[in-house]
């Protein structure tokens, strides 16, 4: 046989080869599509205690934890009963950063996938090892009978690892996860362009990109927007899910931890530089302004350049989650020695302890950082957005009241119940004009003018003690309003 004839046999080899990787990987694919679509997501209810694992597919390939750049495991999705849940093994120190995270978006209106951790030594450890050693042994036995599919290797290895991480121990928890369907954020949107008739569900998405930013800002989460000059990381857009009806859905989000606390000191100034720019941003010319920048740069690589000048949704959505940050759960107060919001990180706190007290909580650099941002809110860009004439306050305030008024009983809700707030009864009052404008500008007689203005008044009152101080409040509000008059 000529040279040329085995170069010829050579290359035809290696076209059959190529030829079946493509296959295989095509084969992979329309399995893993398949597993998706049979499983659909299960009621939380369900997954408050695992039952039997009949199937299992482990997402990704494991990655090496950086500070505050996600963990160590890529997830498992496992069929149980007729649905899909999520596992991950948690590393030493990642579960608190990553239920505080959790609570500070879902406090914020964006969703995420509720989540719960099981111990070491729960029960329910037994049954995650035994529906995988179950898996494991059923597709060996058909490995015996006939030709394995490429499925079943990934399930195989998947199981394989999973054993491994319960075996060497290491983990603190394993996270448990409800399963969302979502697609991510690009995909989702490529099909639309600014001149769909359902635009209107993508401002709605942008704008609450904007508010999951300023709650990436608080946490200082590195694994999700590309920001130069605040955190060296490209951004990773796959954290952000989009569900078919265009509603946003945040994933693999935590506080930055385990760091010395010189580098959250460094880290500050630069959280505190984005907001500012955010806070003084002129929403009707924000594709001119070279200071937002990072927020077209944003926009195009999600969309590209279907919604070029969409900018302002996304800014306005920041605009919220700066006003809910300094609003809640009490109406923004200069004179308050603590940010309201330090409320309810200490609750989150305290309540860590009781439900996992073996499991460490946030380290005291970082939560101590956290707190830091959200004064830095209070104190220095709250302020800077109620002097920004280039926008409508009241507008924002409108948004942000109507999420937390009470709810009716029965209601679920994300955020916690109200808590108690020292009144405003004298001296910086213009500091809370622009929430007064919105109702209270009216004689003691009369009705508030709107069903929004309403609403802003009764859980305005229910953050006082006592009638007497609510009323206080406002009859300081109408002397300052026929002053200004």
């Amino acid at each position: 046989m000529s040279n040329r004839q085995v170069d010829r046999l050579k290359k035809e080899k290696q076209e059959l080869n190529d030829e079946y990787k493509l296959l295989k990987e095509h084969a992979v694919k329309l399995e893993k599509m398949e597993f998706f679509a049979r499983a659909a997501a299960i009621s939380w209810d369900e997954l408050t205690k695992l039952a039997k694992i009949s199937d299992v597919w482990k997402a990704g390939i494991k990655t090496v934890r950086q500070p505050g750049e996600g963990n160590e495991s890529r997830p498992f999705f496992v069929k149980v009963s007729d649905g899909i849940a999520v596992l991950k093994f948690m590393p030493k120190g990642c579960s608190a950063p990553v239920q505080i995270a959790d609570e500070i978006l879902r406090l914020f209106g964006v969703r995420t996938p509720r989540l719960r951790f099981i111990l070491p030594a729960d029960e329910e450890i037994a049954t995650i090892r035994a529906g995988m050693e179950r898996l494991q042994a059923t597709i060996n036995e058909q490995r015996m009978t006939e030709m394995m599919k490429t499925l079943d290797v990934e399930k195989v290895d998947a199981c394989l690892e999973a054993l491994s991480q319960l075996g060497r121990g290491g983990f603190e928890a394993v996270m448990v996860l409800e399963y969302v369907k979502a697609g991510r954020i690009d995909d989702q949107l490529r099909s639309f362009d600014s001149h769909d008739e359902g635009f209107a569900n993508v401002e709605k998405l942008l704008e609450v990109m904007g508010e999951m930013l300023v709650a990436d800002l608080l946490i200082y989460n590195l694994d999700r927007f590309s920001l130069p000059g605040v955190w060296d990381h490209p951004g990773n857009y796959g954290n952000i899910l989009a569900t078919s009806s265009l509603k946003a859905v945040s994933v693999d989000h935590q506080v930055f931890s385990d760091v010395p606390a010189a580098t959250h000191a460094i880290n500050l100034p630069k959280v505190e530089d984005v907001l500012r720019r955010l806070a003084s941003a002129d929403l009707a010319n924000t594709g001119e302004t070279a200071r937002l920048q990072p927020i077209a740069s944003m926009l195009h690589a999600i969309c590209g350049d279907r919604f070029a000048g969409a900018e302002a949704y996304i800014i306005f959505g920041a605009l919220k989650g700066i006003a809910l940050a300094a609003n809640f759960p009490r109406p923004w107060n200069p004179a308050d020695a603590e940010p309201g919001l330090w409320a309810y990180l200490h609750q989150w706190q305290r309540e860590w302890a009781v439900k996992y007290p073996t499991l460490p909580f946030v380290d005291d650099a970082a939560f101590e950082a956290l707190k830091a941002r959200v004064r830095t809110i209070h104190e220095t860009i709250y302020p800077v957005l109620l002097a920004n004439a280039n926008v409508d306050v009241h507008a924002v305030l409108q948004d942000v009241y109507s999420r937390v008024v009470p709810l009716p009983a029965g209601r679920e809700r994300n955020a916690l119940r109200p808590i108690r707030r020292n009144p405003v009864t004298m001296g910086r009052w213009t500091a809370v004009a622009a929430v007064v404008k919105m109702g209270m500008h009216h004689d003691e007689h009369s009705a508030p003018s709107t069903k929004g203005s309403r609403e802003v008044l009764s859980f305005i009152e229910s953050s006082f003690s006592t009638r007497a101080e609510y009323e206080a409040w406002r009859q300081h509000g109408r002397q300052h309003g026929r002053q200004q008059a």
